[in-house]
This record gives structure tokens, C-alpha cells and sequence, in this order.
């Protein structure tokens, strides 16, 4: 089975990986999105407040999901989330919070039926 999607886990600490000991690899979540295919996914680092990281959401899904004749479509996972740091009140402890994982991927429109 080959996973294309890339999940976007937007709970507190979800990006955030754990260590068990010095000589233990560290584990998470986003290393099992990982093992199940998953070329990308955005996570959380640290605990966050909830309208600012919903604020965050609402702004990089507008960028990164393409729509029919939008005009500000960004395509690039990337500099959609970078973009949509910008739309939080506390920029450098919420929006700061989010990061990619994994491969820098696209996105595109669903070919027309």
C-alpha cells in the first residue's frame, strides 16, 4: 500500500517526538505516518492556544487547498505554512509551533471529470 496524502495534525505537541532513554531512537507519531507512507505532514512542536492555531489552520488550508479560480493558491506545503504563521497573534510562540516533516511536496487541483 503507497500513501499519497499528507496529514495535517494540528493537536498540542503532535509533531513532537519522544525519547525513552539515551541509546532509544525517539518516537511519534509522525514517525508512524512515516512508516505508513506518508511523504509529508505538519505537526505541532510544543502546546498551543486554540484560536491562534485555528487562525494558523484556516489560513494555510486557504493557501495549500486548492479551489477552482483562486487566485491565492500556493502550491508549495512550505511557504503555505510559512505564510500562515503570519496570521497568528503570538507569531514566535504559536506560529512558531507548527513545522513540516518530510518531504517538501505540491499540491495541485483534481483533474477535471
Amino acid at each position: 500500500m503507497h500513501c499519497h496524502a499528507c496529514p495535517v495534525l494540528m493537536g498540542c505537541s503532535s509533531g513532537r517526538l519522544k525519547t525513552f532513554g539515551p541509546k532509544i531512537e525517539p518516537f511519534g507519531v509522525v514517525l508512524q505516518y512515516w512508516i505508513g507512507g506518508s511523504p509529508c505532514m505538519v505537526a505541532n512542536l510544543w502546546d498551543v492556544t486554540d484560536k491562534d492555531i485555528d487562525r494558523f489552520t484556516e489560513t494555510f488550508l486557504r493557501h495549500w487547498v486548492p479551489k477552482l479560480g483562486s487566485k491565492d493558491h500556493i502550491p508549495d506545503i512550505t511557504t503555505a505554512v510559512r505564510l500562515a504563521r503570519k496570521s497568528c497573534k503570538l507569531q514566535y510562540l504559536v506560529g512558531a509551533a507548527p513545522v513540516v516533516y518530510g518531504l517538501p511536496v505540491q499540491s495541485k487541483s483534481a483533474p477535471s471529470v
